[in-house]
């Protein structure tokens, strides 16, 4: 029997109810003899004692111990970046092998965390119940040959279309079967032909996508696929791995090429076409495939190259770039010699562009503009931890360049790799079934999460003087304020995450957290600065003053400004979050301190005649009745508004609709994900109140 390569394991696990009884058993064997999944294992069993030893009664049901074991496992200890090689299966639900130093078992049994100068905050071992649920998917993505901005990306068996460069998308015809996208192309000469690799099949559409059929089908050897065209050629379109398929007709019919053994034992994991009908592919065990007769004979390169190739791509003249499960290798000679040119984690795609190169894949990405000789991270604006799926030039623009993160979705940078904004507005990034709502509370100082329906409590903070707590708007990370008299510190942890990262420490009044809409960026407040800090921790910081009268209330909707409320003037001001500087002022005046939506989409305050609500858009309108309210907490959705009224308390639409009188502390806030239900705490617990009454939630509880 065939064995798997891991990257055809991890493209399996995307969708395991599809896999017949014998690609089951093969996947079966692959986790059960993989070593990265025998040191898996050895980690589970110290976690389990971990927990059983550290989690009291009240938390430590089967369902929160398996959630810890799994986000355990994927703990990564902040160690030197070559120790960081790993292989690695989603970061956000499914499963991932890796392979995990004893070191980190040591790390989270002795409860290491960062310290700061005069200030030693108190150890406690951690546990981690936080279970963020996100699917094993990469986002497959092409970008039109022709018009660069219009794009097609695959998510969770539909394809969606894009044509300004991802700013907004919509889905096309659903593909019939429910398949796997594994790859996708937009044909040179026929703008209208889109094609769709999937598990053995491929997919054409001679109509943008309004229909599909069928063109290929049991295609041998194809488990884990890519598709390109070859642009000096248009009518030809290459298909794989395993073997070689080719279509010299514009994908319509498709023969095998050349003999398959030579991309034993686990097959191609990548192909390039050159120049002269010079072919180039990435084999897992077996190096760097050339064929210079497009594929119909090959020879394999591996001297100085790790065995384990994931990506190739050509640089300049007869260079040659290598992405494997130990880094980036160079060649200058078409691949008859390698040497490594850095960085040294698991790098699953390289791109060499003009005057710099990207490899990114296990927890980074990185870029040389020296041809390897140094690399520094380009991960600003990219969220946690990402999982490089693949990387993607555009082809009229020489610095704008596409990141394809797994669990994640789609990111774009303008600037050569040095910052990224998220462009995958339409495209679901859960899937059918979002990930459970969390909320953040605290008890005994320490940082908890739970849903929010009070489903498995677990404590996140291995600090037990925690003030104040923010959870990212994709629920992936928290952010919290530990700290007295002798200074605070702001830490970030990550789903699962036990070992909490420091991110900023100083001393007086504690700060405020902002997320940025996108989770990629913490804005951290204080009386005088606002410090933006790229939560994948590159570049370093930056600062900048506020003048004496303003109090920032969080990021602009497209995350380029800091709002903040003037409270001489009561006007709203929209400041650069790069340096500063004011970019715009919103018309009108608040009275007191303005109330800010989820994501930036809405702000409310209170003006002379009432209430004002504005969205994002300029729009604003003042709500009926409400001369004696102010806002107190928006909705997750920014549909509905708590106001405090003179001592009682309203539900309101946008509209000014009253639509409740909840009998609620002032401190109530709506629970995540259901604008017909509000959280509070009193006598130290967690309650729920909804139109049908109240009821607990969770016990010894204290607000966060």
């Amino acid at each position: 029997m065939r064995e798997l390569s891991c990257r055809e394991a991890r493209l399996d696990l995307q969708a395991p109810e599809s896999l017949d009884i014998l690609a089951a058993h093969r996947l079966d064997r692959h986790l059960a003899t993989c070593d990265a999944c025998a040191e898996y294992t050895t980690m589970k069993t110290a976690a389990d004692h971990l927990i059983r030893q550290q989690l009291g009664a009240a938390s430590a049901g089967a369902s929160v111990r398996q959630a810890v074991l799994t986000r355990l496992a994927t703990e990564e200890v902040p160690v030197a970046r070559p120790a960081r090689v790993r292989q690695r299966r989603s970061a956000r639900g499914g499963f991932r092998v890796l392979g995990i130093a004893a070191a980190a078992v040591a790390a989270i049994l002795a409860g290491i965390v960062p310290r700061m100068t005069g200030y030693a905050p108190t150890i406690t071992p951690a546990s981690a119940a936080w279970h963020l649920q996100r699917p094993n998917i990469g986002f497959p993505l092409t970008v039109d040959p022709r018009h660069p901005d219009h794009l097609l990306a695959g998510a969770f068996g539909q394809v969606y279309e894009s044509s300004n460069a991802g700013k907004s998308w919509h889905h096309l015809a659903p593909l019939p079967g429910g398949y796997v996208i594994r790859d996708l192309a937009i044909d040179a000469a026929h703008p209208a032909h889109y094609l769709v690799a999937a598990k053995r099949t491929i997919f054409l559409s001679t109509d943008r996508g309004r229909h599909w059929r069928v063109v290929a089908q049991n295609m041998l050897g194809i488990e884990n696929m890519f598709l390109l065209q070859d642009q000096s050629r248009p009518g030809r379109f290459y298909a794989g791995p395993s073997v070689v398929w080719t279509s010299g007709d514009g994908g319509r019919s498709w023969s095998q090429d050349g003999h398959g053994y030579i991309f034993a034992p686990d097959g191609i994991q990548s192909l390039t076409v050159g120049r002269d009908e010079t072919l180039y592919t990435g084999i897992w065990g077996g190096g760097v495939g050339i064929s210079r007769n497009a594929g119909q004979t090959w020879q394999r390169l591996t001297n100085g190259l790790a065995p384990n190739v994931m990506d190739v791509a050509m640089g300049k003249g007869a260079a040659l770039w290598a992405a494997t499960d130990r880094g980036v290798y160079q060649s200058v000679d078409e691949g008859r010699q390698w040497r490594h040119r850095g960085p040294r984690f698991f790098t699953t795609s390289v791109l060499p562009g003009k005057g710099f190169t990207l490899a990114g894949g296990n927890g980074a990405l990185d870029r040389t503009t020296d041809g390897g000789k140094t690399w520094l991270p380009a991960m600003a604006g990219l969220p946690l931890d990402p999982y490089v799926y693949g990387l993607v030039a555009d082809p009229v623009h020489p610095n704008r360049v596409y990141a394809s993160l797994d669990g994640d979705g789609i990111f774009r940078s303008d600037d050569a790799g040095r910052h990224w904004q998220a462009v995958d507005a339409g495209i679901p990034l859960a899937g059918q079934s979002a990930h459970p709502h969390q909320v953040l509370f605290l008890r005994g100082g320490a940082l908890w999460i739970t849903t929010g329906d009070g489903v498995d409590p677990g404590v996140l903070s291995v600090d037990t003087d925690v003030k104040l707590a923010s959870l990212s708007p994709d629920g992936a990370s928290a952010a919290y304020v530990a700290g007295g008299d002798s200074g605070w510190v702001v830490r970030v942890v990550r789903a699962g995450g036990s070992l909490a990262r420091t991110l900023l420490s100083g001393h007086g009044p504690l700060p405020t957290l902002f997320w940025s809409p996108t989770a990629s960026r913490l804005a951290i407040a204080t009386r005088r600065t606002v410090t933006i800090v790229n939560a994948a921790g590159a570049p370093a910081p930056r600062a900048w003053t506020l003048p004496r009268t303003e109090t920032a209330l969080g990021w602009s909707h497209d995350g380029s400004a800091i709002l903040t409320w003037n409270r001489r003037t009561g006007r709203i001001i929209a400041r650069a979050a790069t340096g500063g500087e004011v970019v715009a002022r919103w018309p009108g005046s608040a009275h007191s301190l303005p109330l800010l939506a989820p994501g930036s989409t809405a702000i409310a305050w209170r003006g002379a005649t009432g209430l004002i609500v504005a969205a994002s858009t300029g729009i604003r309108h003042v709500l009926p009745d409400t001369s004696r309210c102010a806002p107190s907490a928006w909705s997750a959705d920014g549909t509905r508004l708590l106001l405090t009224c003179a001592g009682s308390h309203q539900v309101r639409d946008l509209s000014g609709r009253l639509l409740a009188r909840p009998h609620v502390p002032a401190d109530a806030l709506f629970a995540p994900g259901n604008h017909n239900a509000l959280l509070y705490f009193k006598a130290g617990n967690l309650w729920r109140w909804t139109e049908y009454g109240k009821r607990l939630v969770v016990t010894d509880a204290a607000p966060s």
